[in-house]
């Protein structure tokens, strides 16, 4: 398969940190441009999306029946959909996506941002939809959105969608080297 590199995919604009407390990217310094995905939660201007965590690309998931699927990939396909990505036939995504920096950055070096695609919160929209949990120790960083990525993460349970209709490890787990019994 192939991973698209970060070179020539964005432009950046600006990049300077988000303002805490914003609801949108529109009062605040952005990052924007045409984009590749690396994984579920990580596009390939090298942010790390915030508040989520995604499985890795690798990751298995069980179902309600027991049987093990790709959930990480599952995730990663979802993600790219969003996006407009077609990975085996482009290297730029057709969505333009807007992001606004959170203070702070990753163990790797990467900078935090929360995106959007138009009006809808790609952060959001992920863990809505089943393939992402909503990263608690990190929401504290932008208290205004803390409440909507919990009650995203306690729908998409309650729902039984993406990875909630079975049984996963925790990313963070799966990463330190717990698995399912199926994988």
């Amino acid at each position: 398969m192939h991973t698209p590199t970060s070179k020539a995919i964005i432009s950046i604009v600006t990049i300077l940190p988000l303002l805490l407390n914003l609801p949108t990217p529109t009062n605040a310094d952005e990052i924007s441009g045409r984009v590749g995905l690396d994984d579920g939660d990580t596009i390939t201007i090298q942010l790390r999306l915030f508040g989520i965590d995604t499985p890795e690309k690798k990751q298995l998931c069980a179902k309600a029946d027991g049987t093990c699927y790709p959930c990480g990939q599952q995730a990663t396909n979802f993600v790219a959909g969003l996006l407009g990505y077609k990975p085996n036939s482009a290297r730029r995504s057709k969505n333009s996506l807007k992001c606004g920096l959170v203070p702070g950055e990753t163990s790797y070096g990467r900078p935090v941002a929360i995106c959007y695609l138009g009006n809808i919160n790609l952060n959001l929209a992920i863990v809505r939809a089943g393939w992402a949990i909503a990263y608690k120790r990190y929401l504290d960083k932008v208290p205004s959105l803390k409440s909507d990525f919990l009650k995203a993460e306690y729908e998409a349970r309650y729902a039984k969608r993406g990875i909630w209709d079975g049984a996963f490890t925790m990313p963070e787990r799966w990463r330190r080297g717990d698995r399912l019994t199926c994988e």
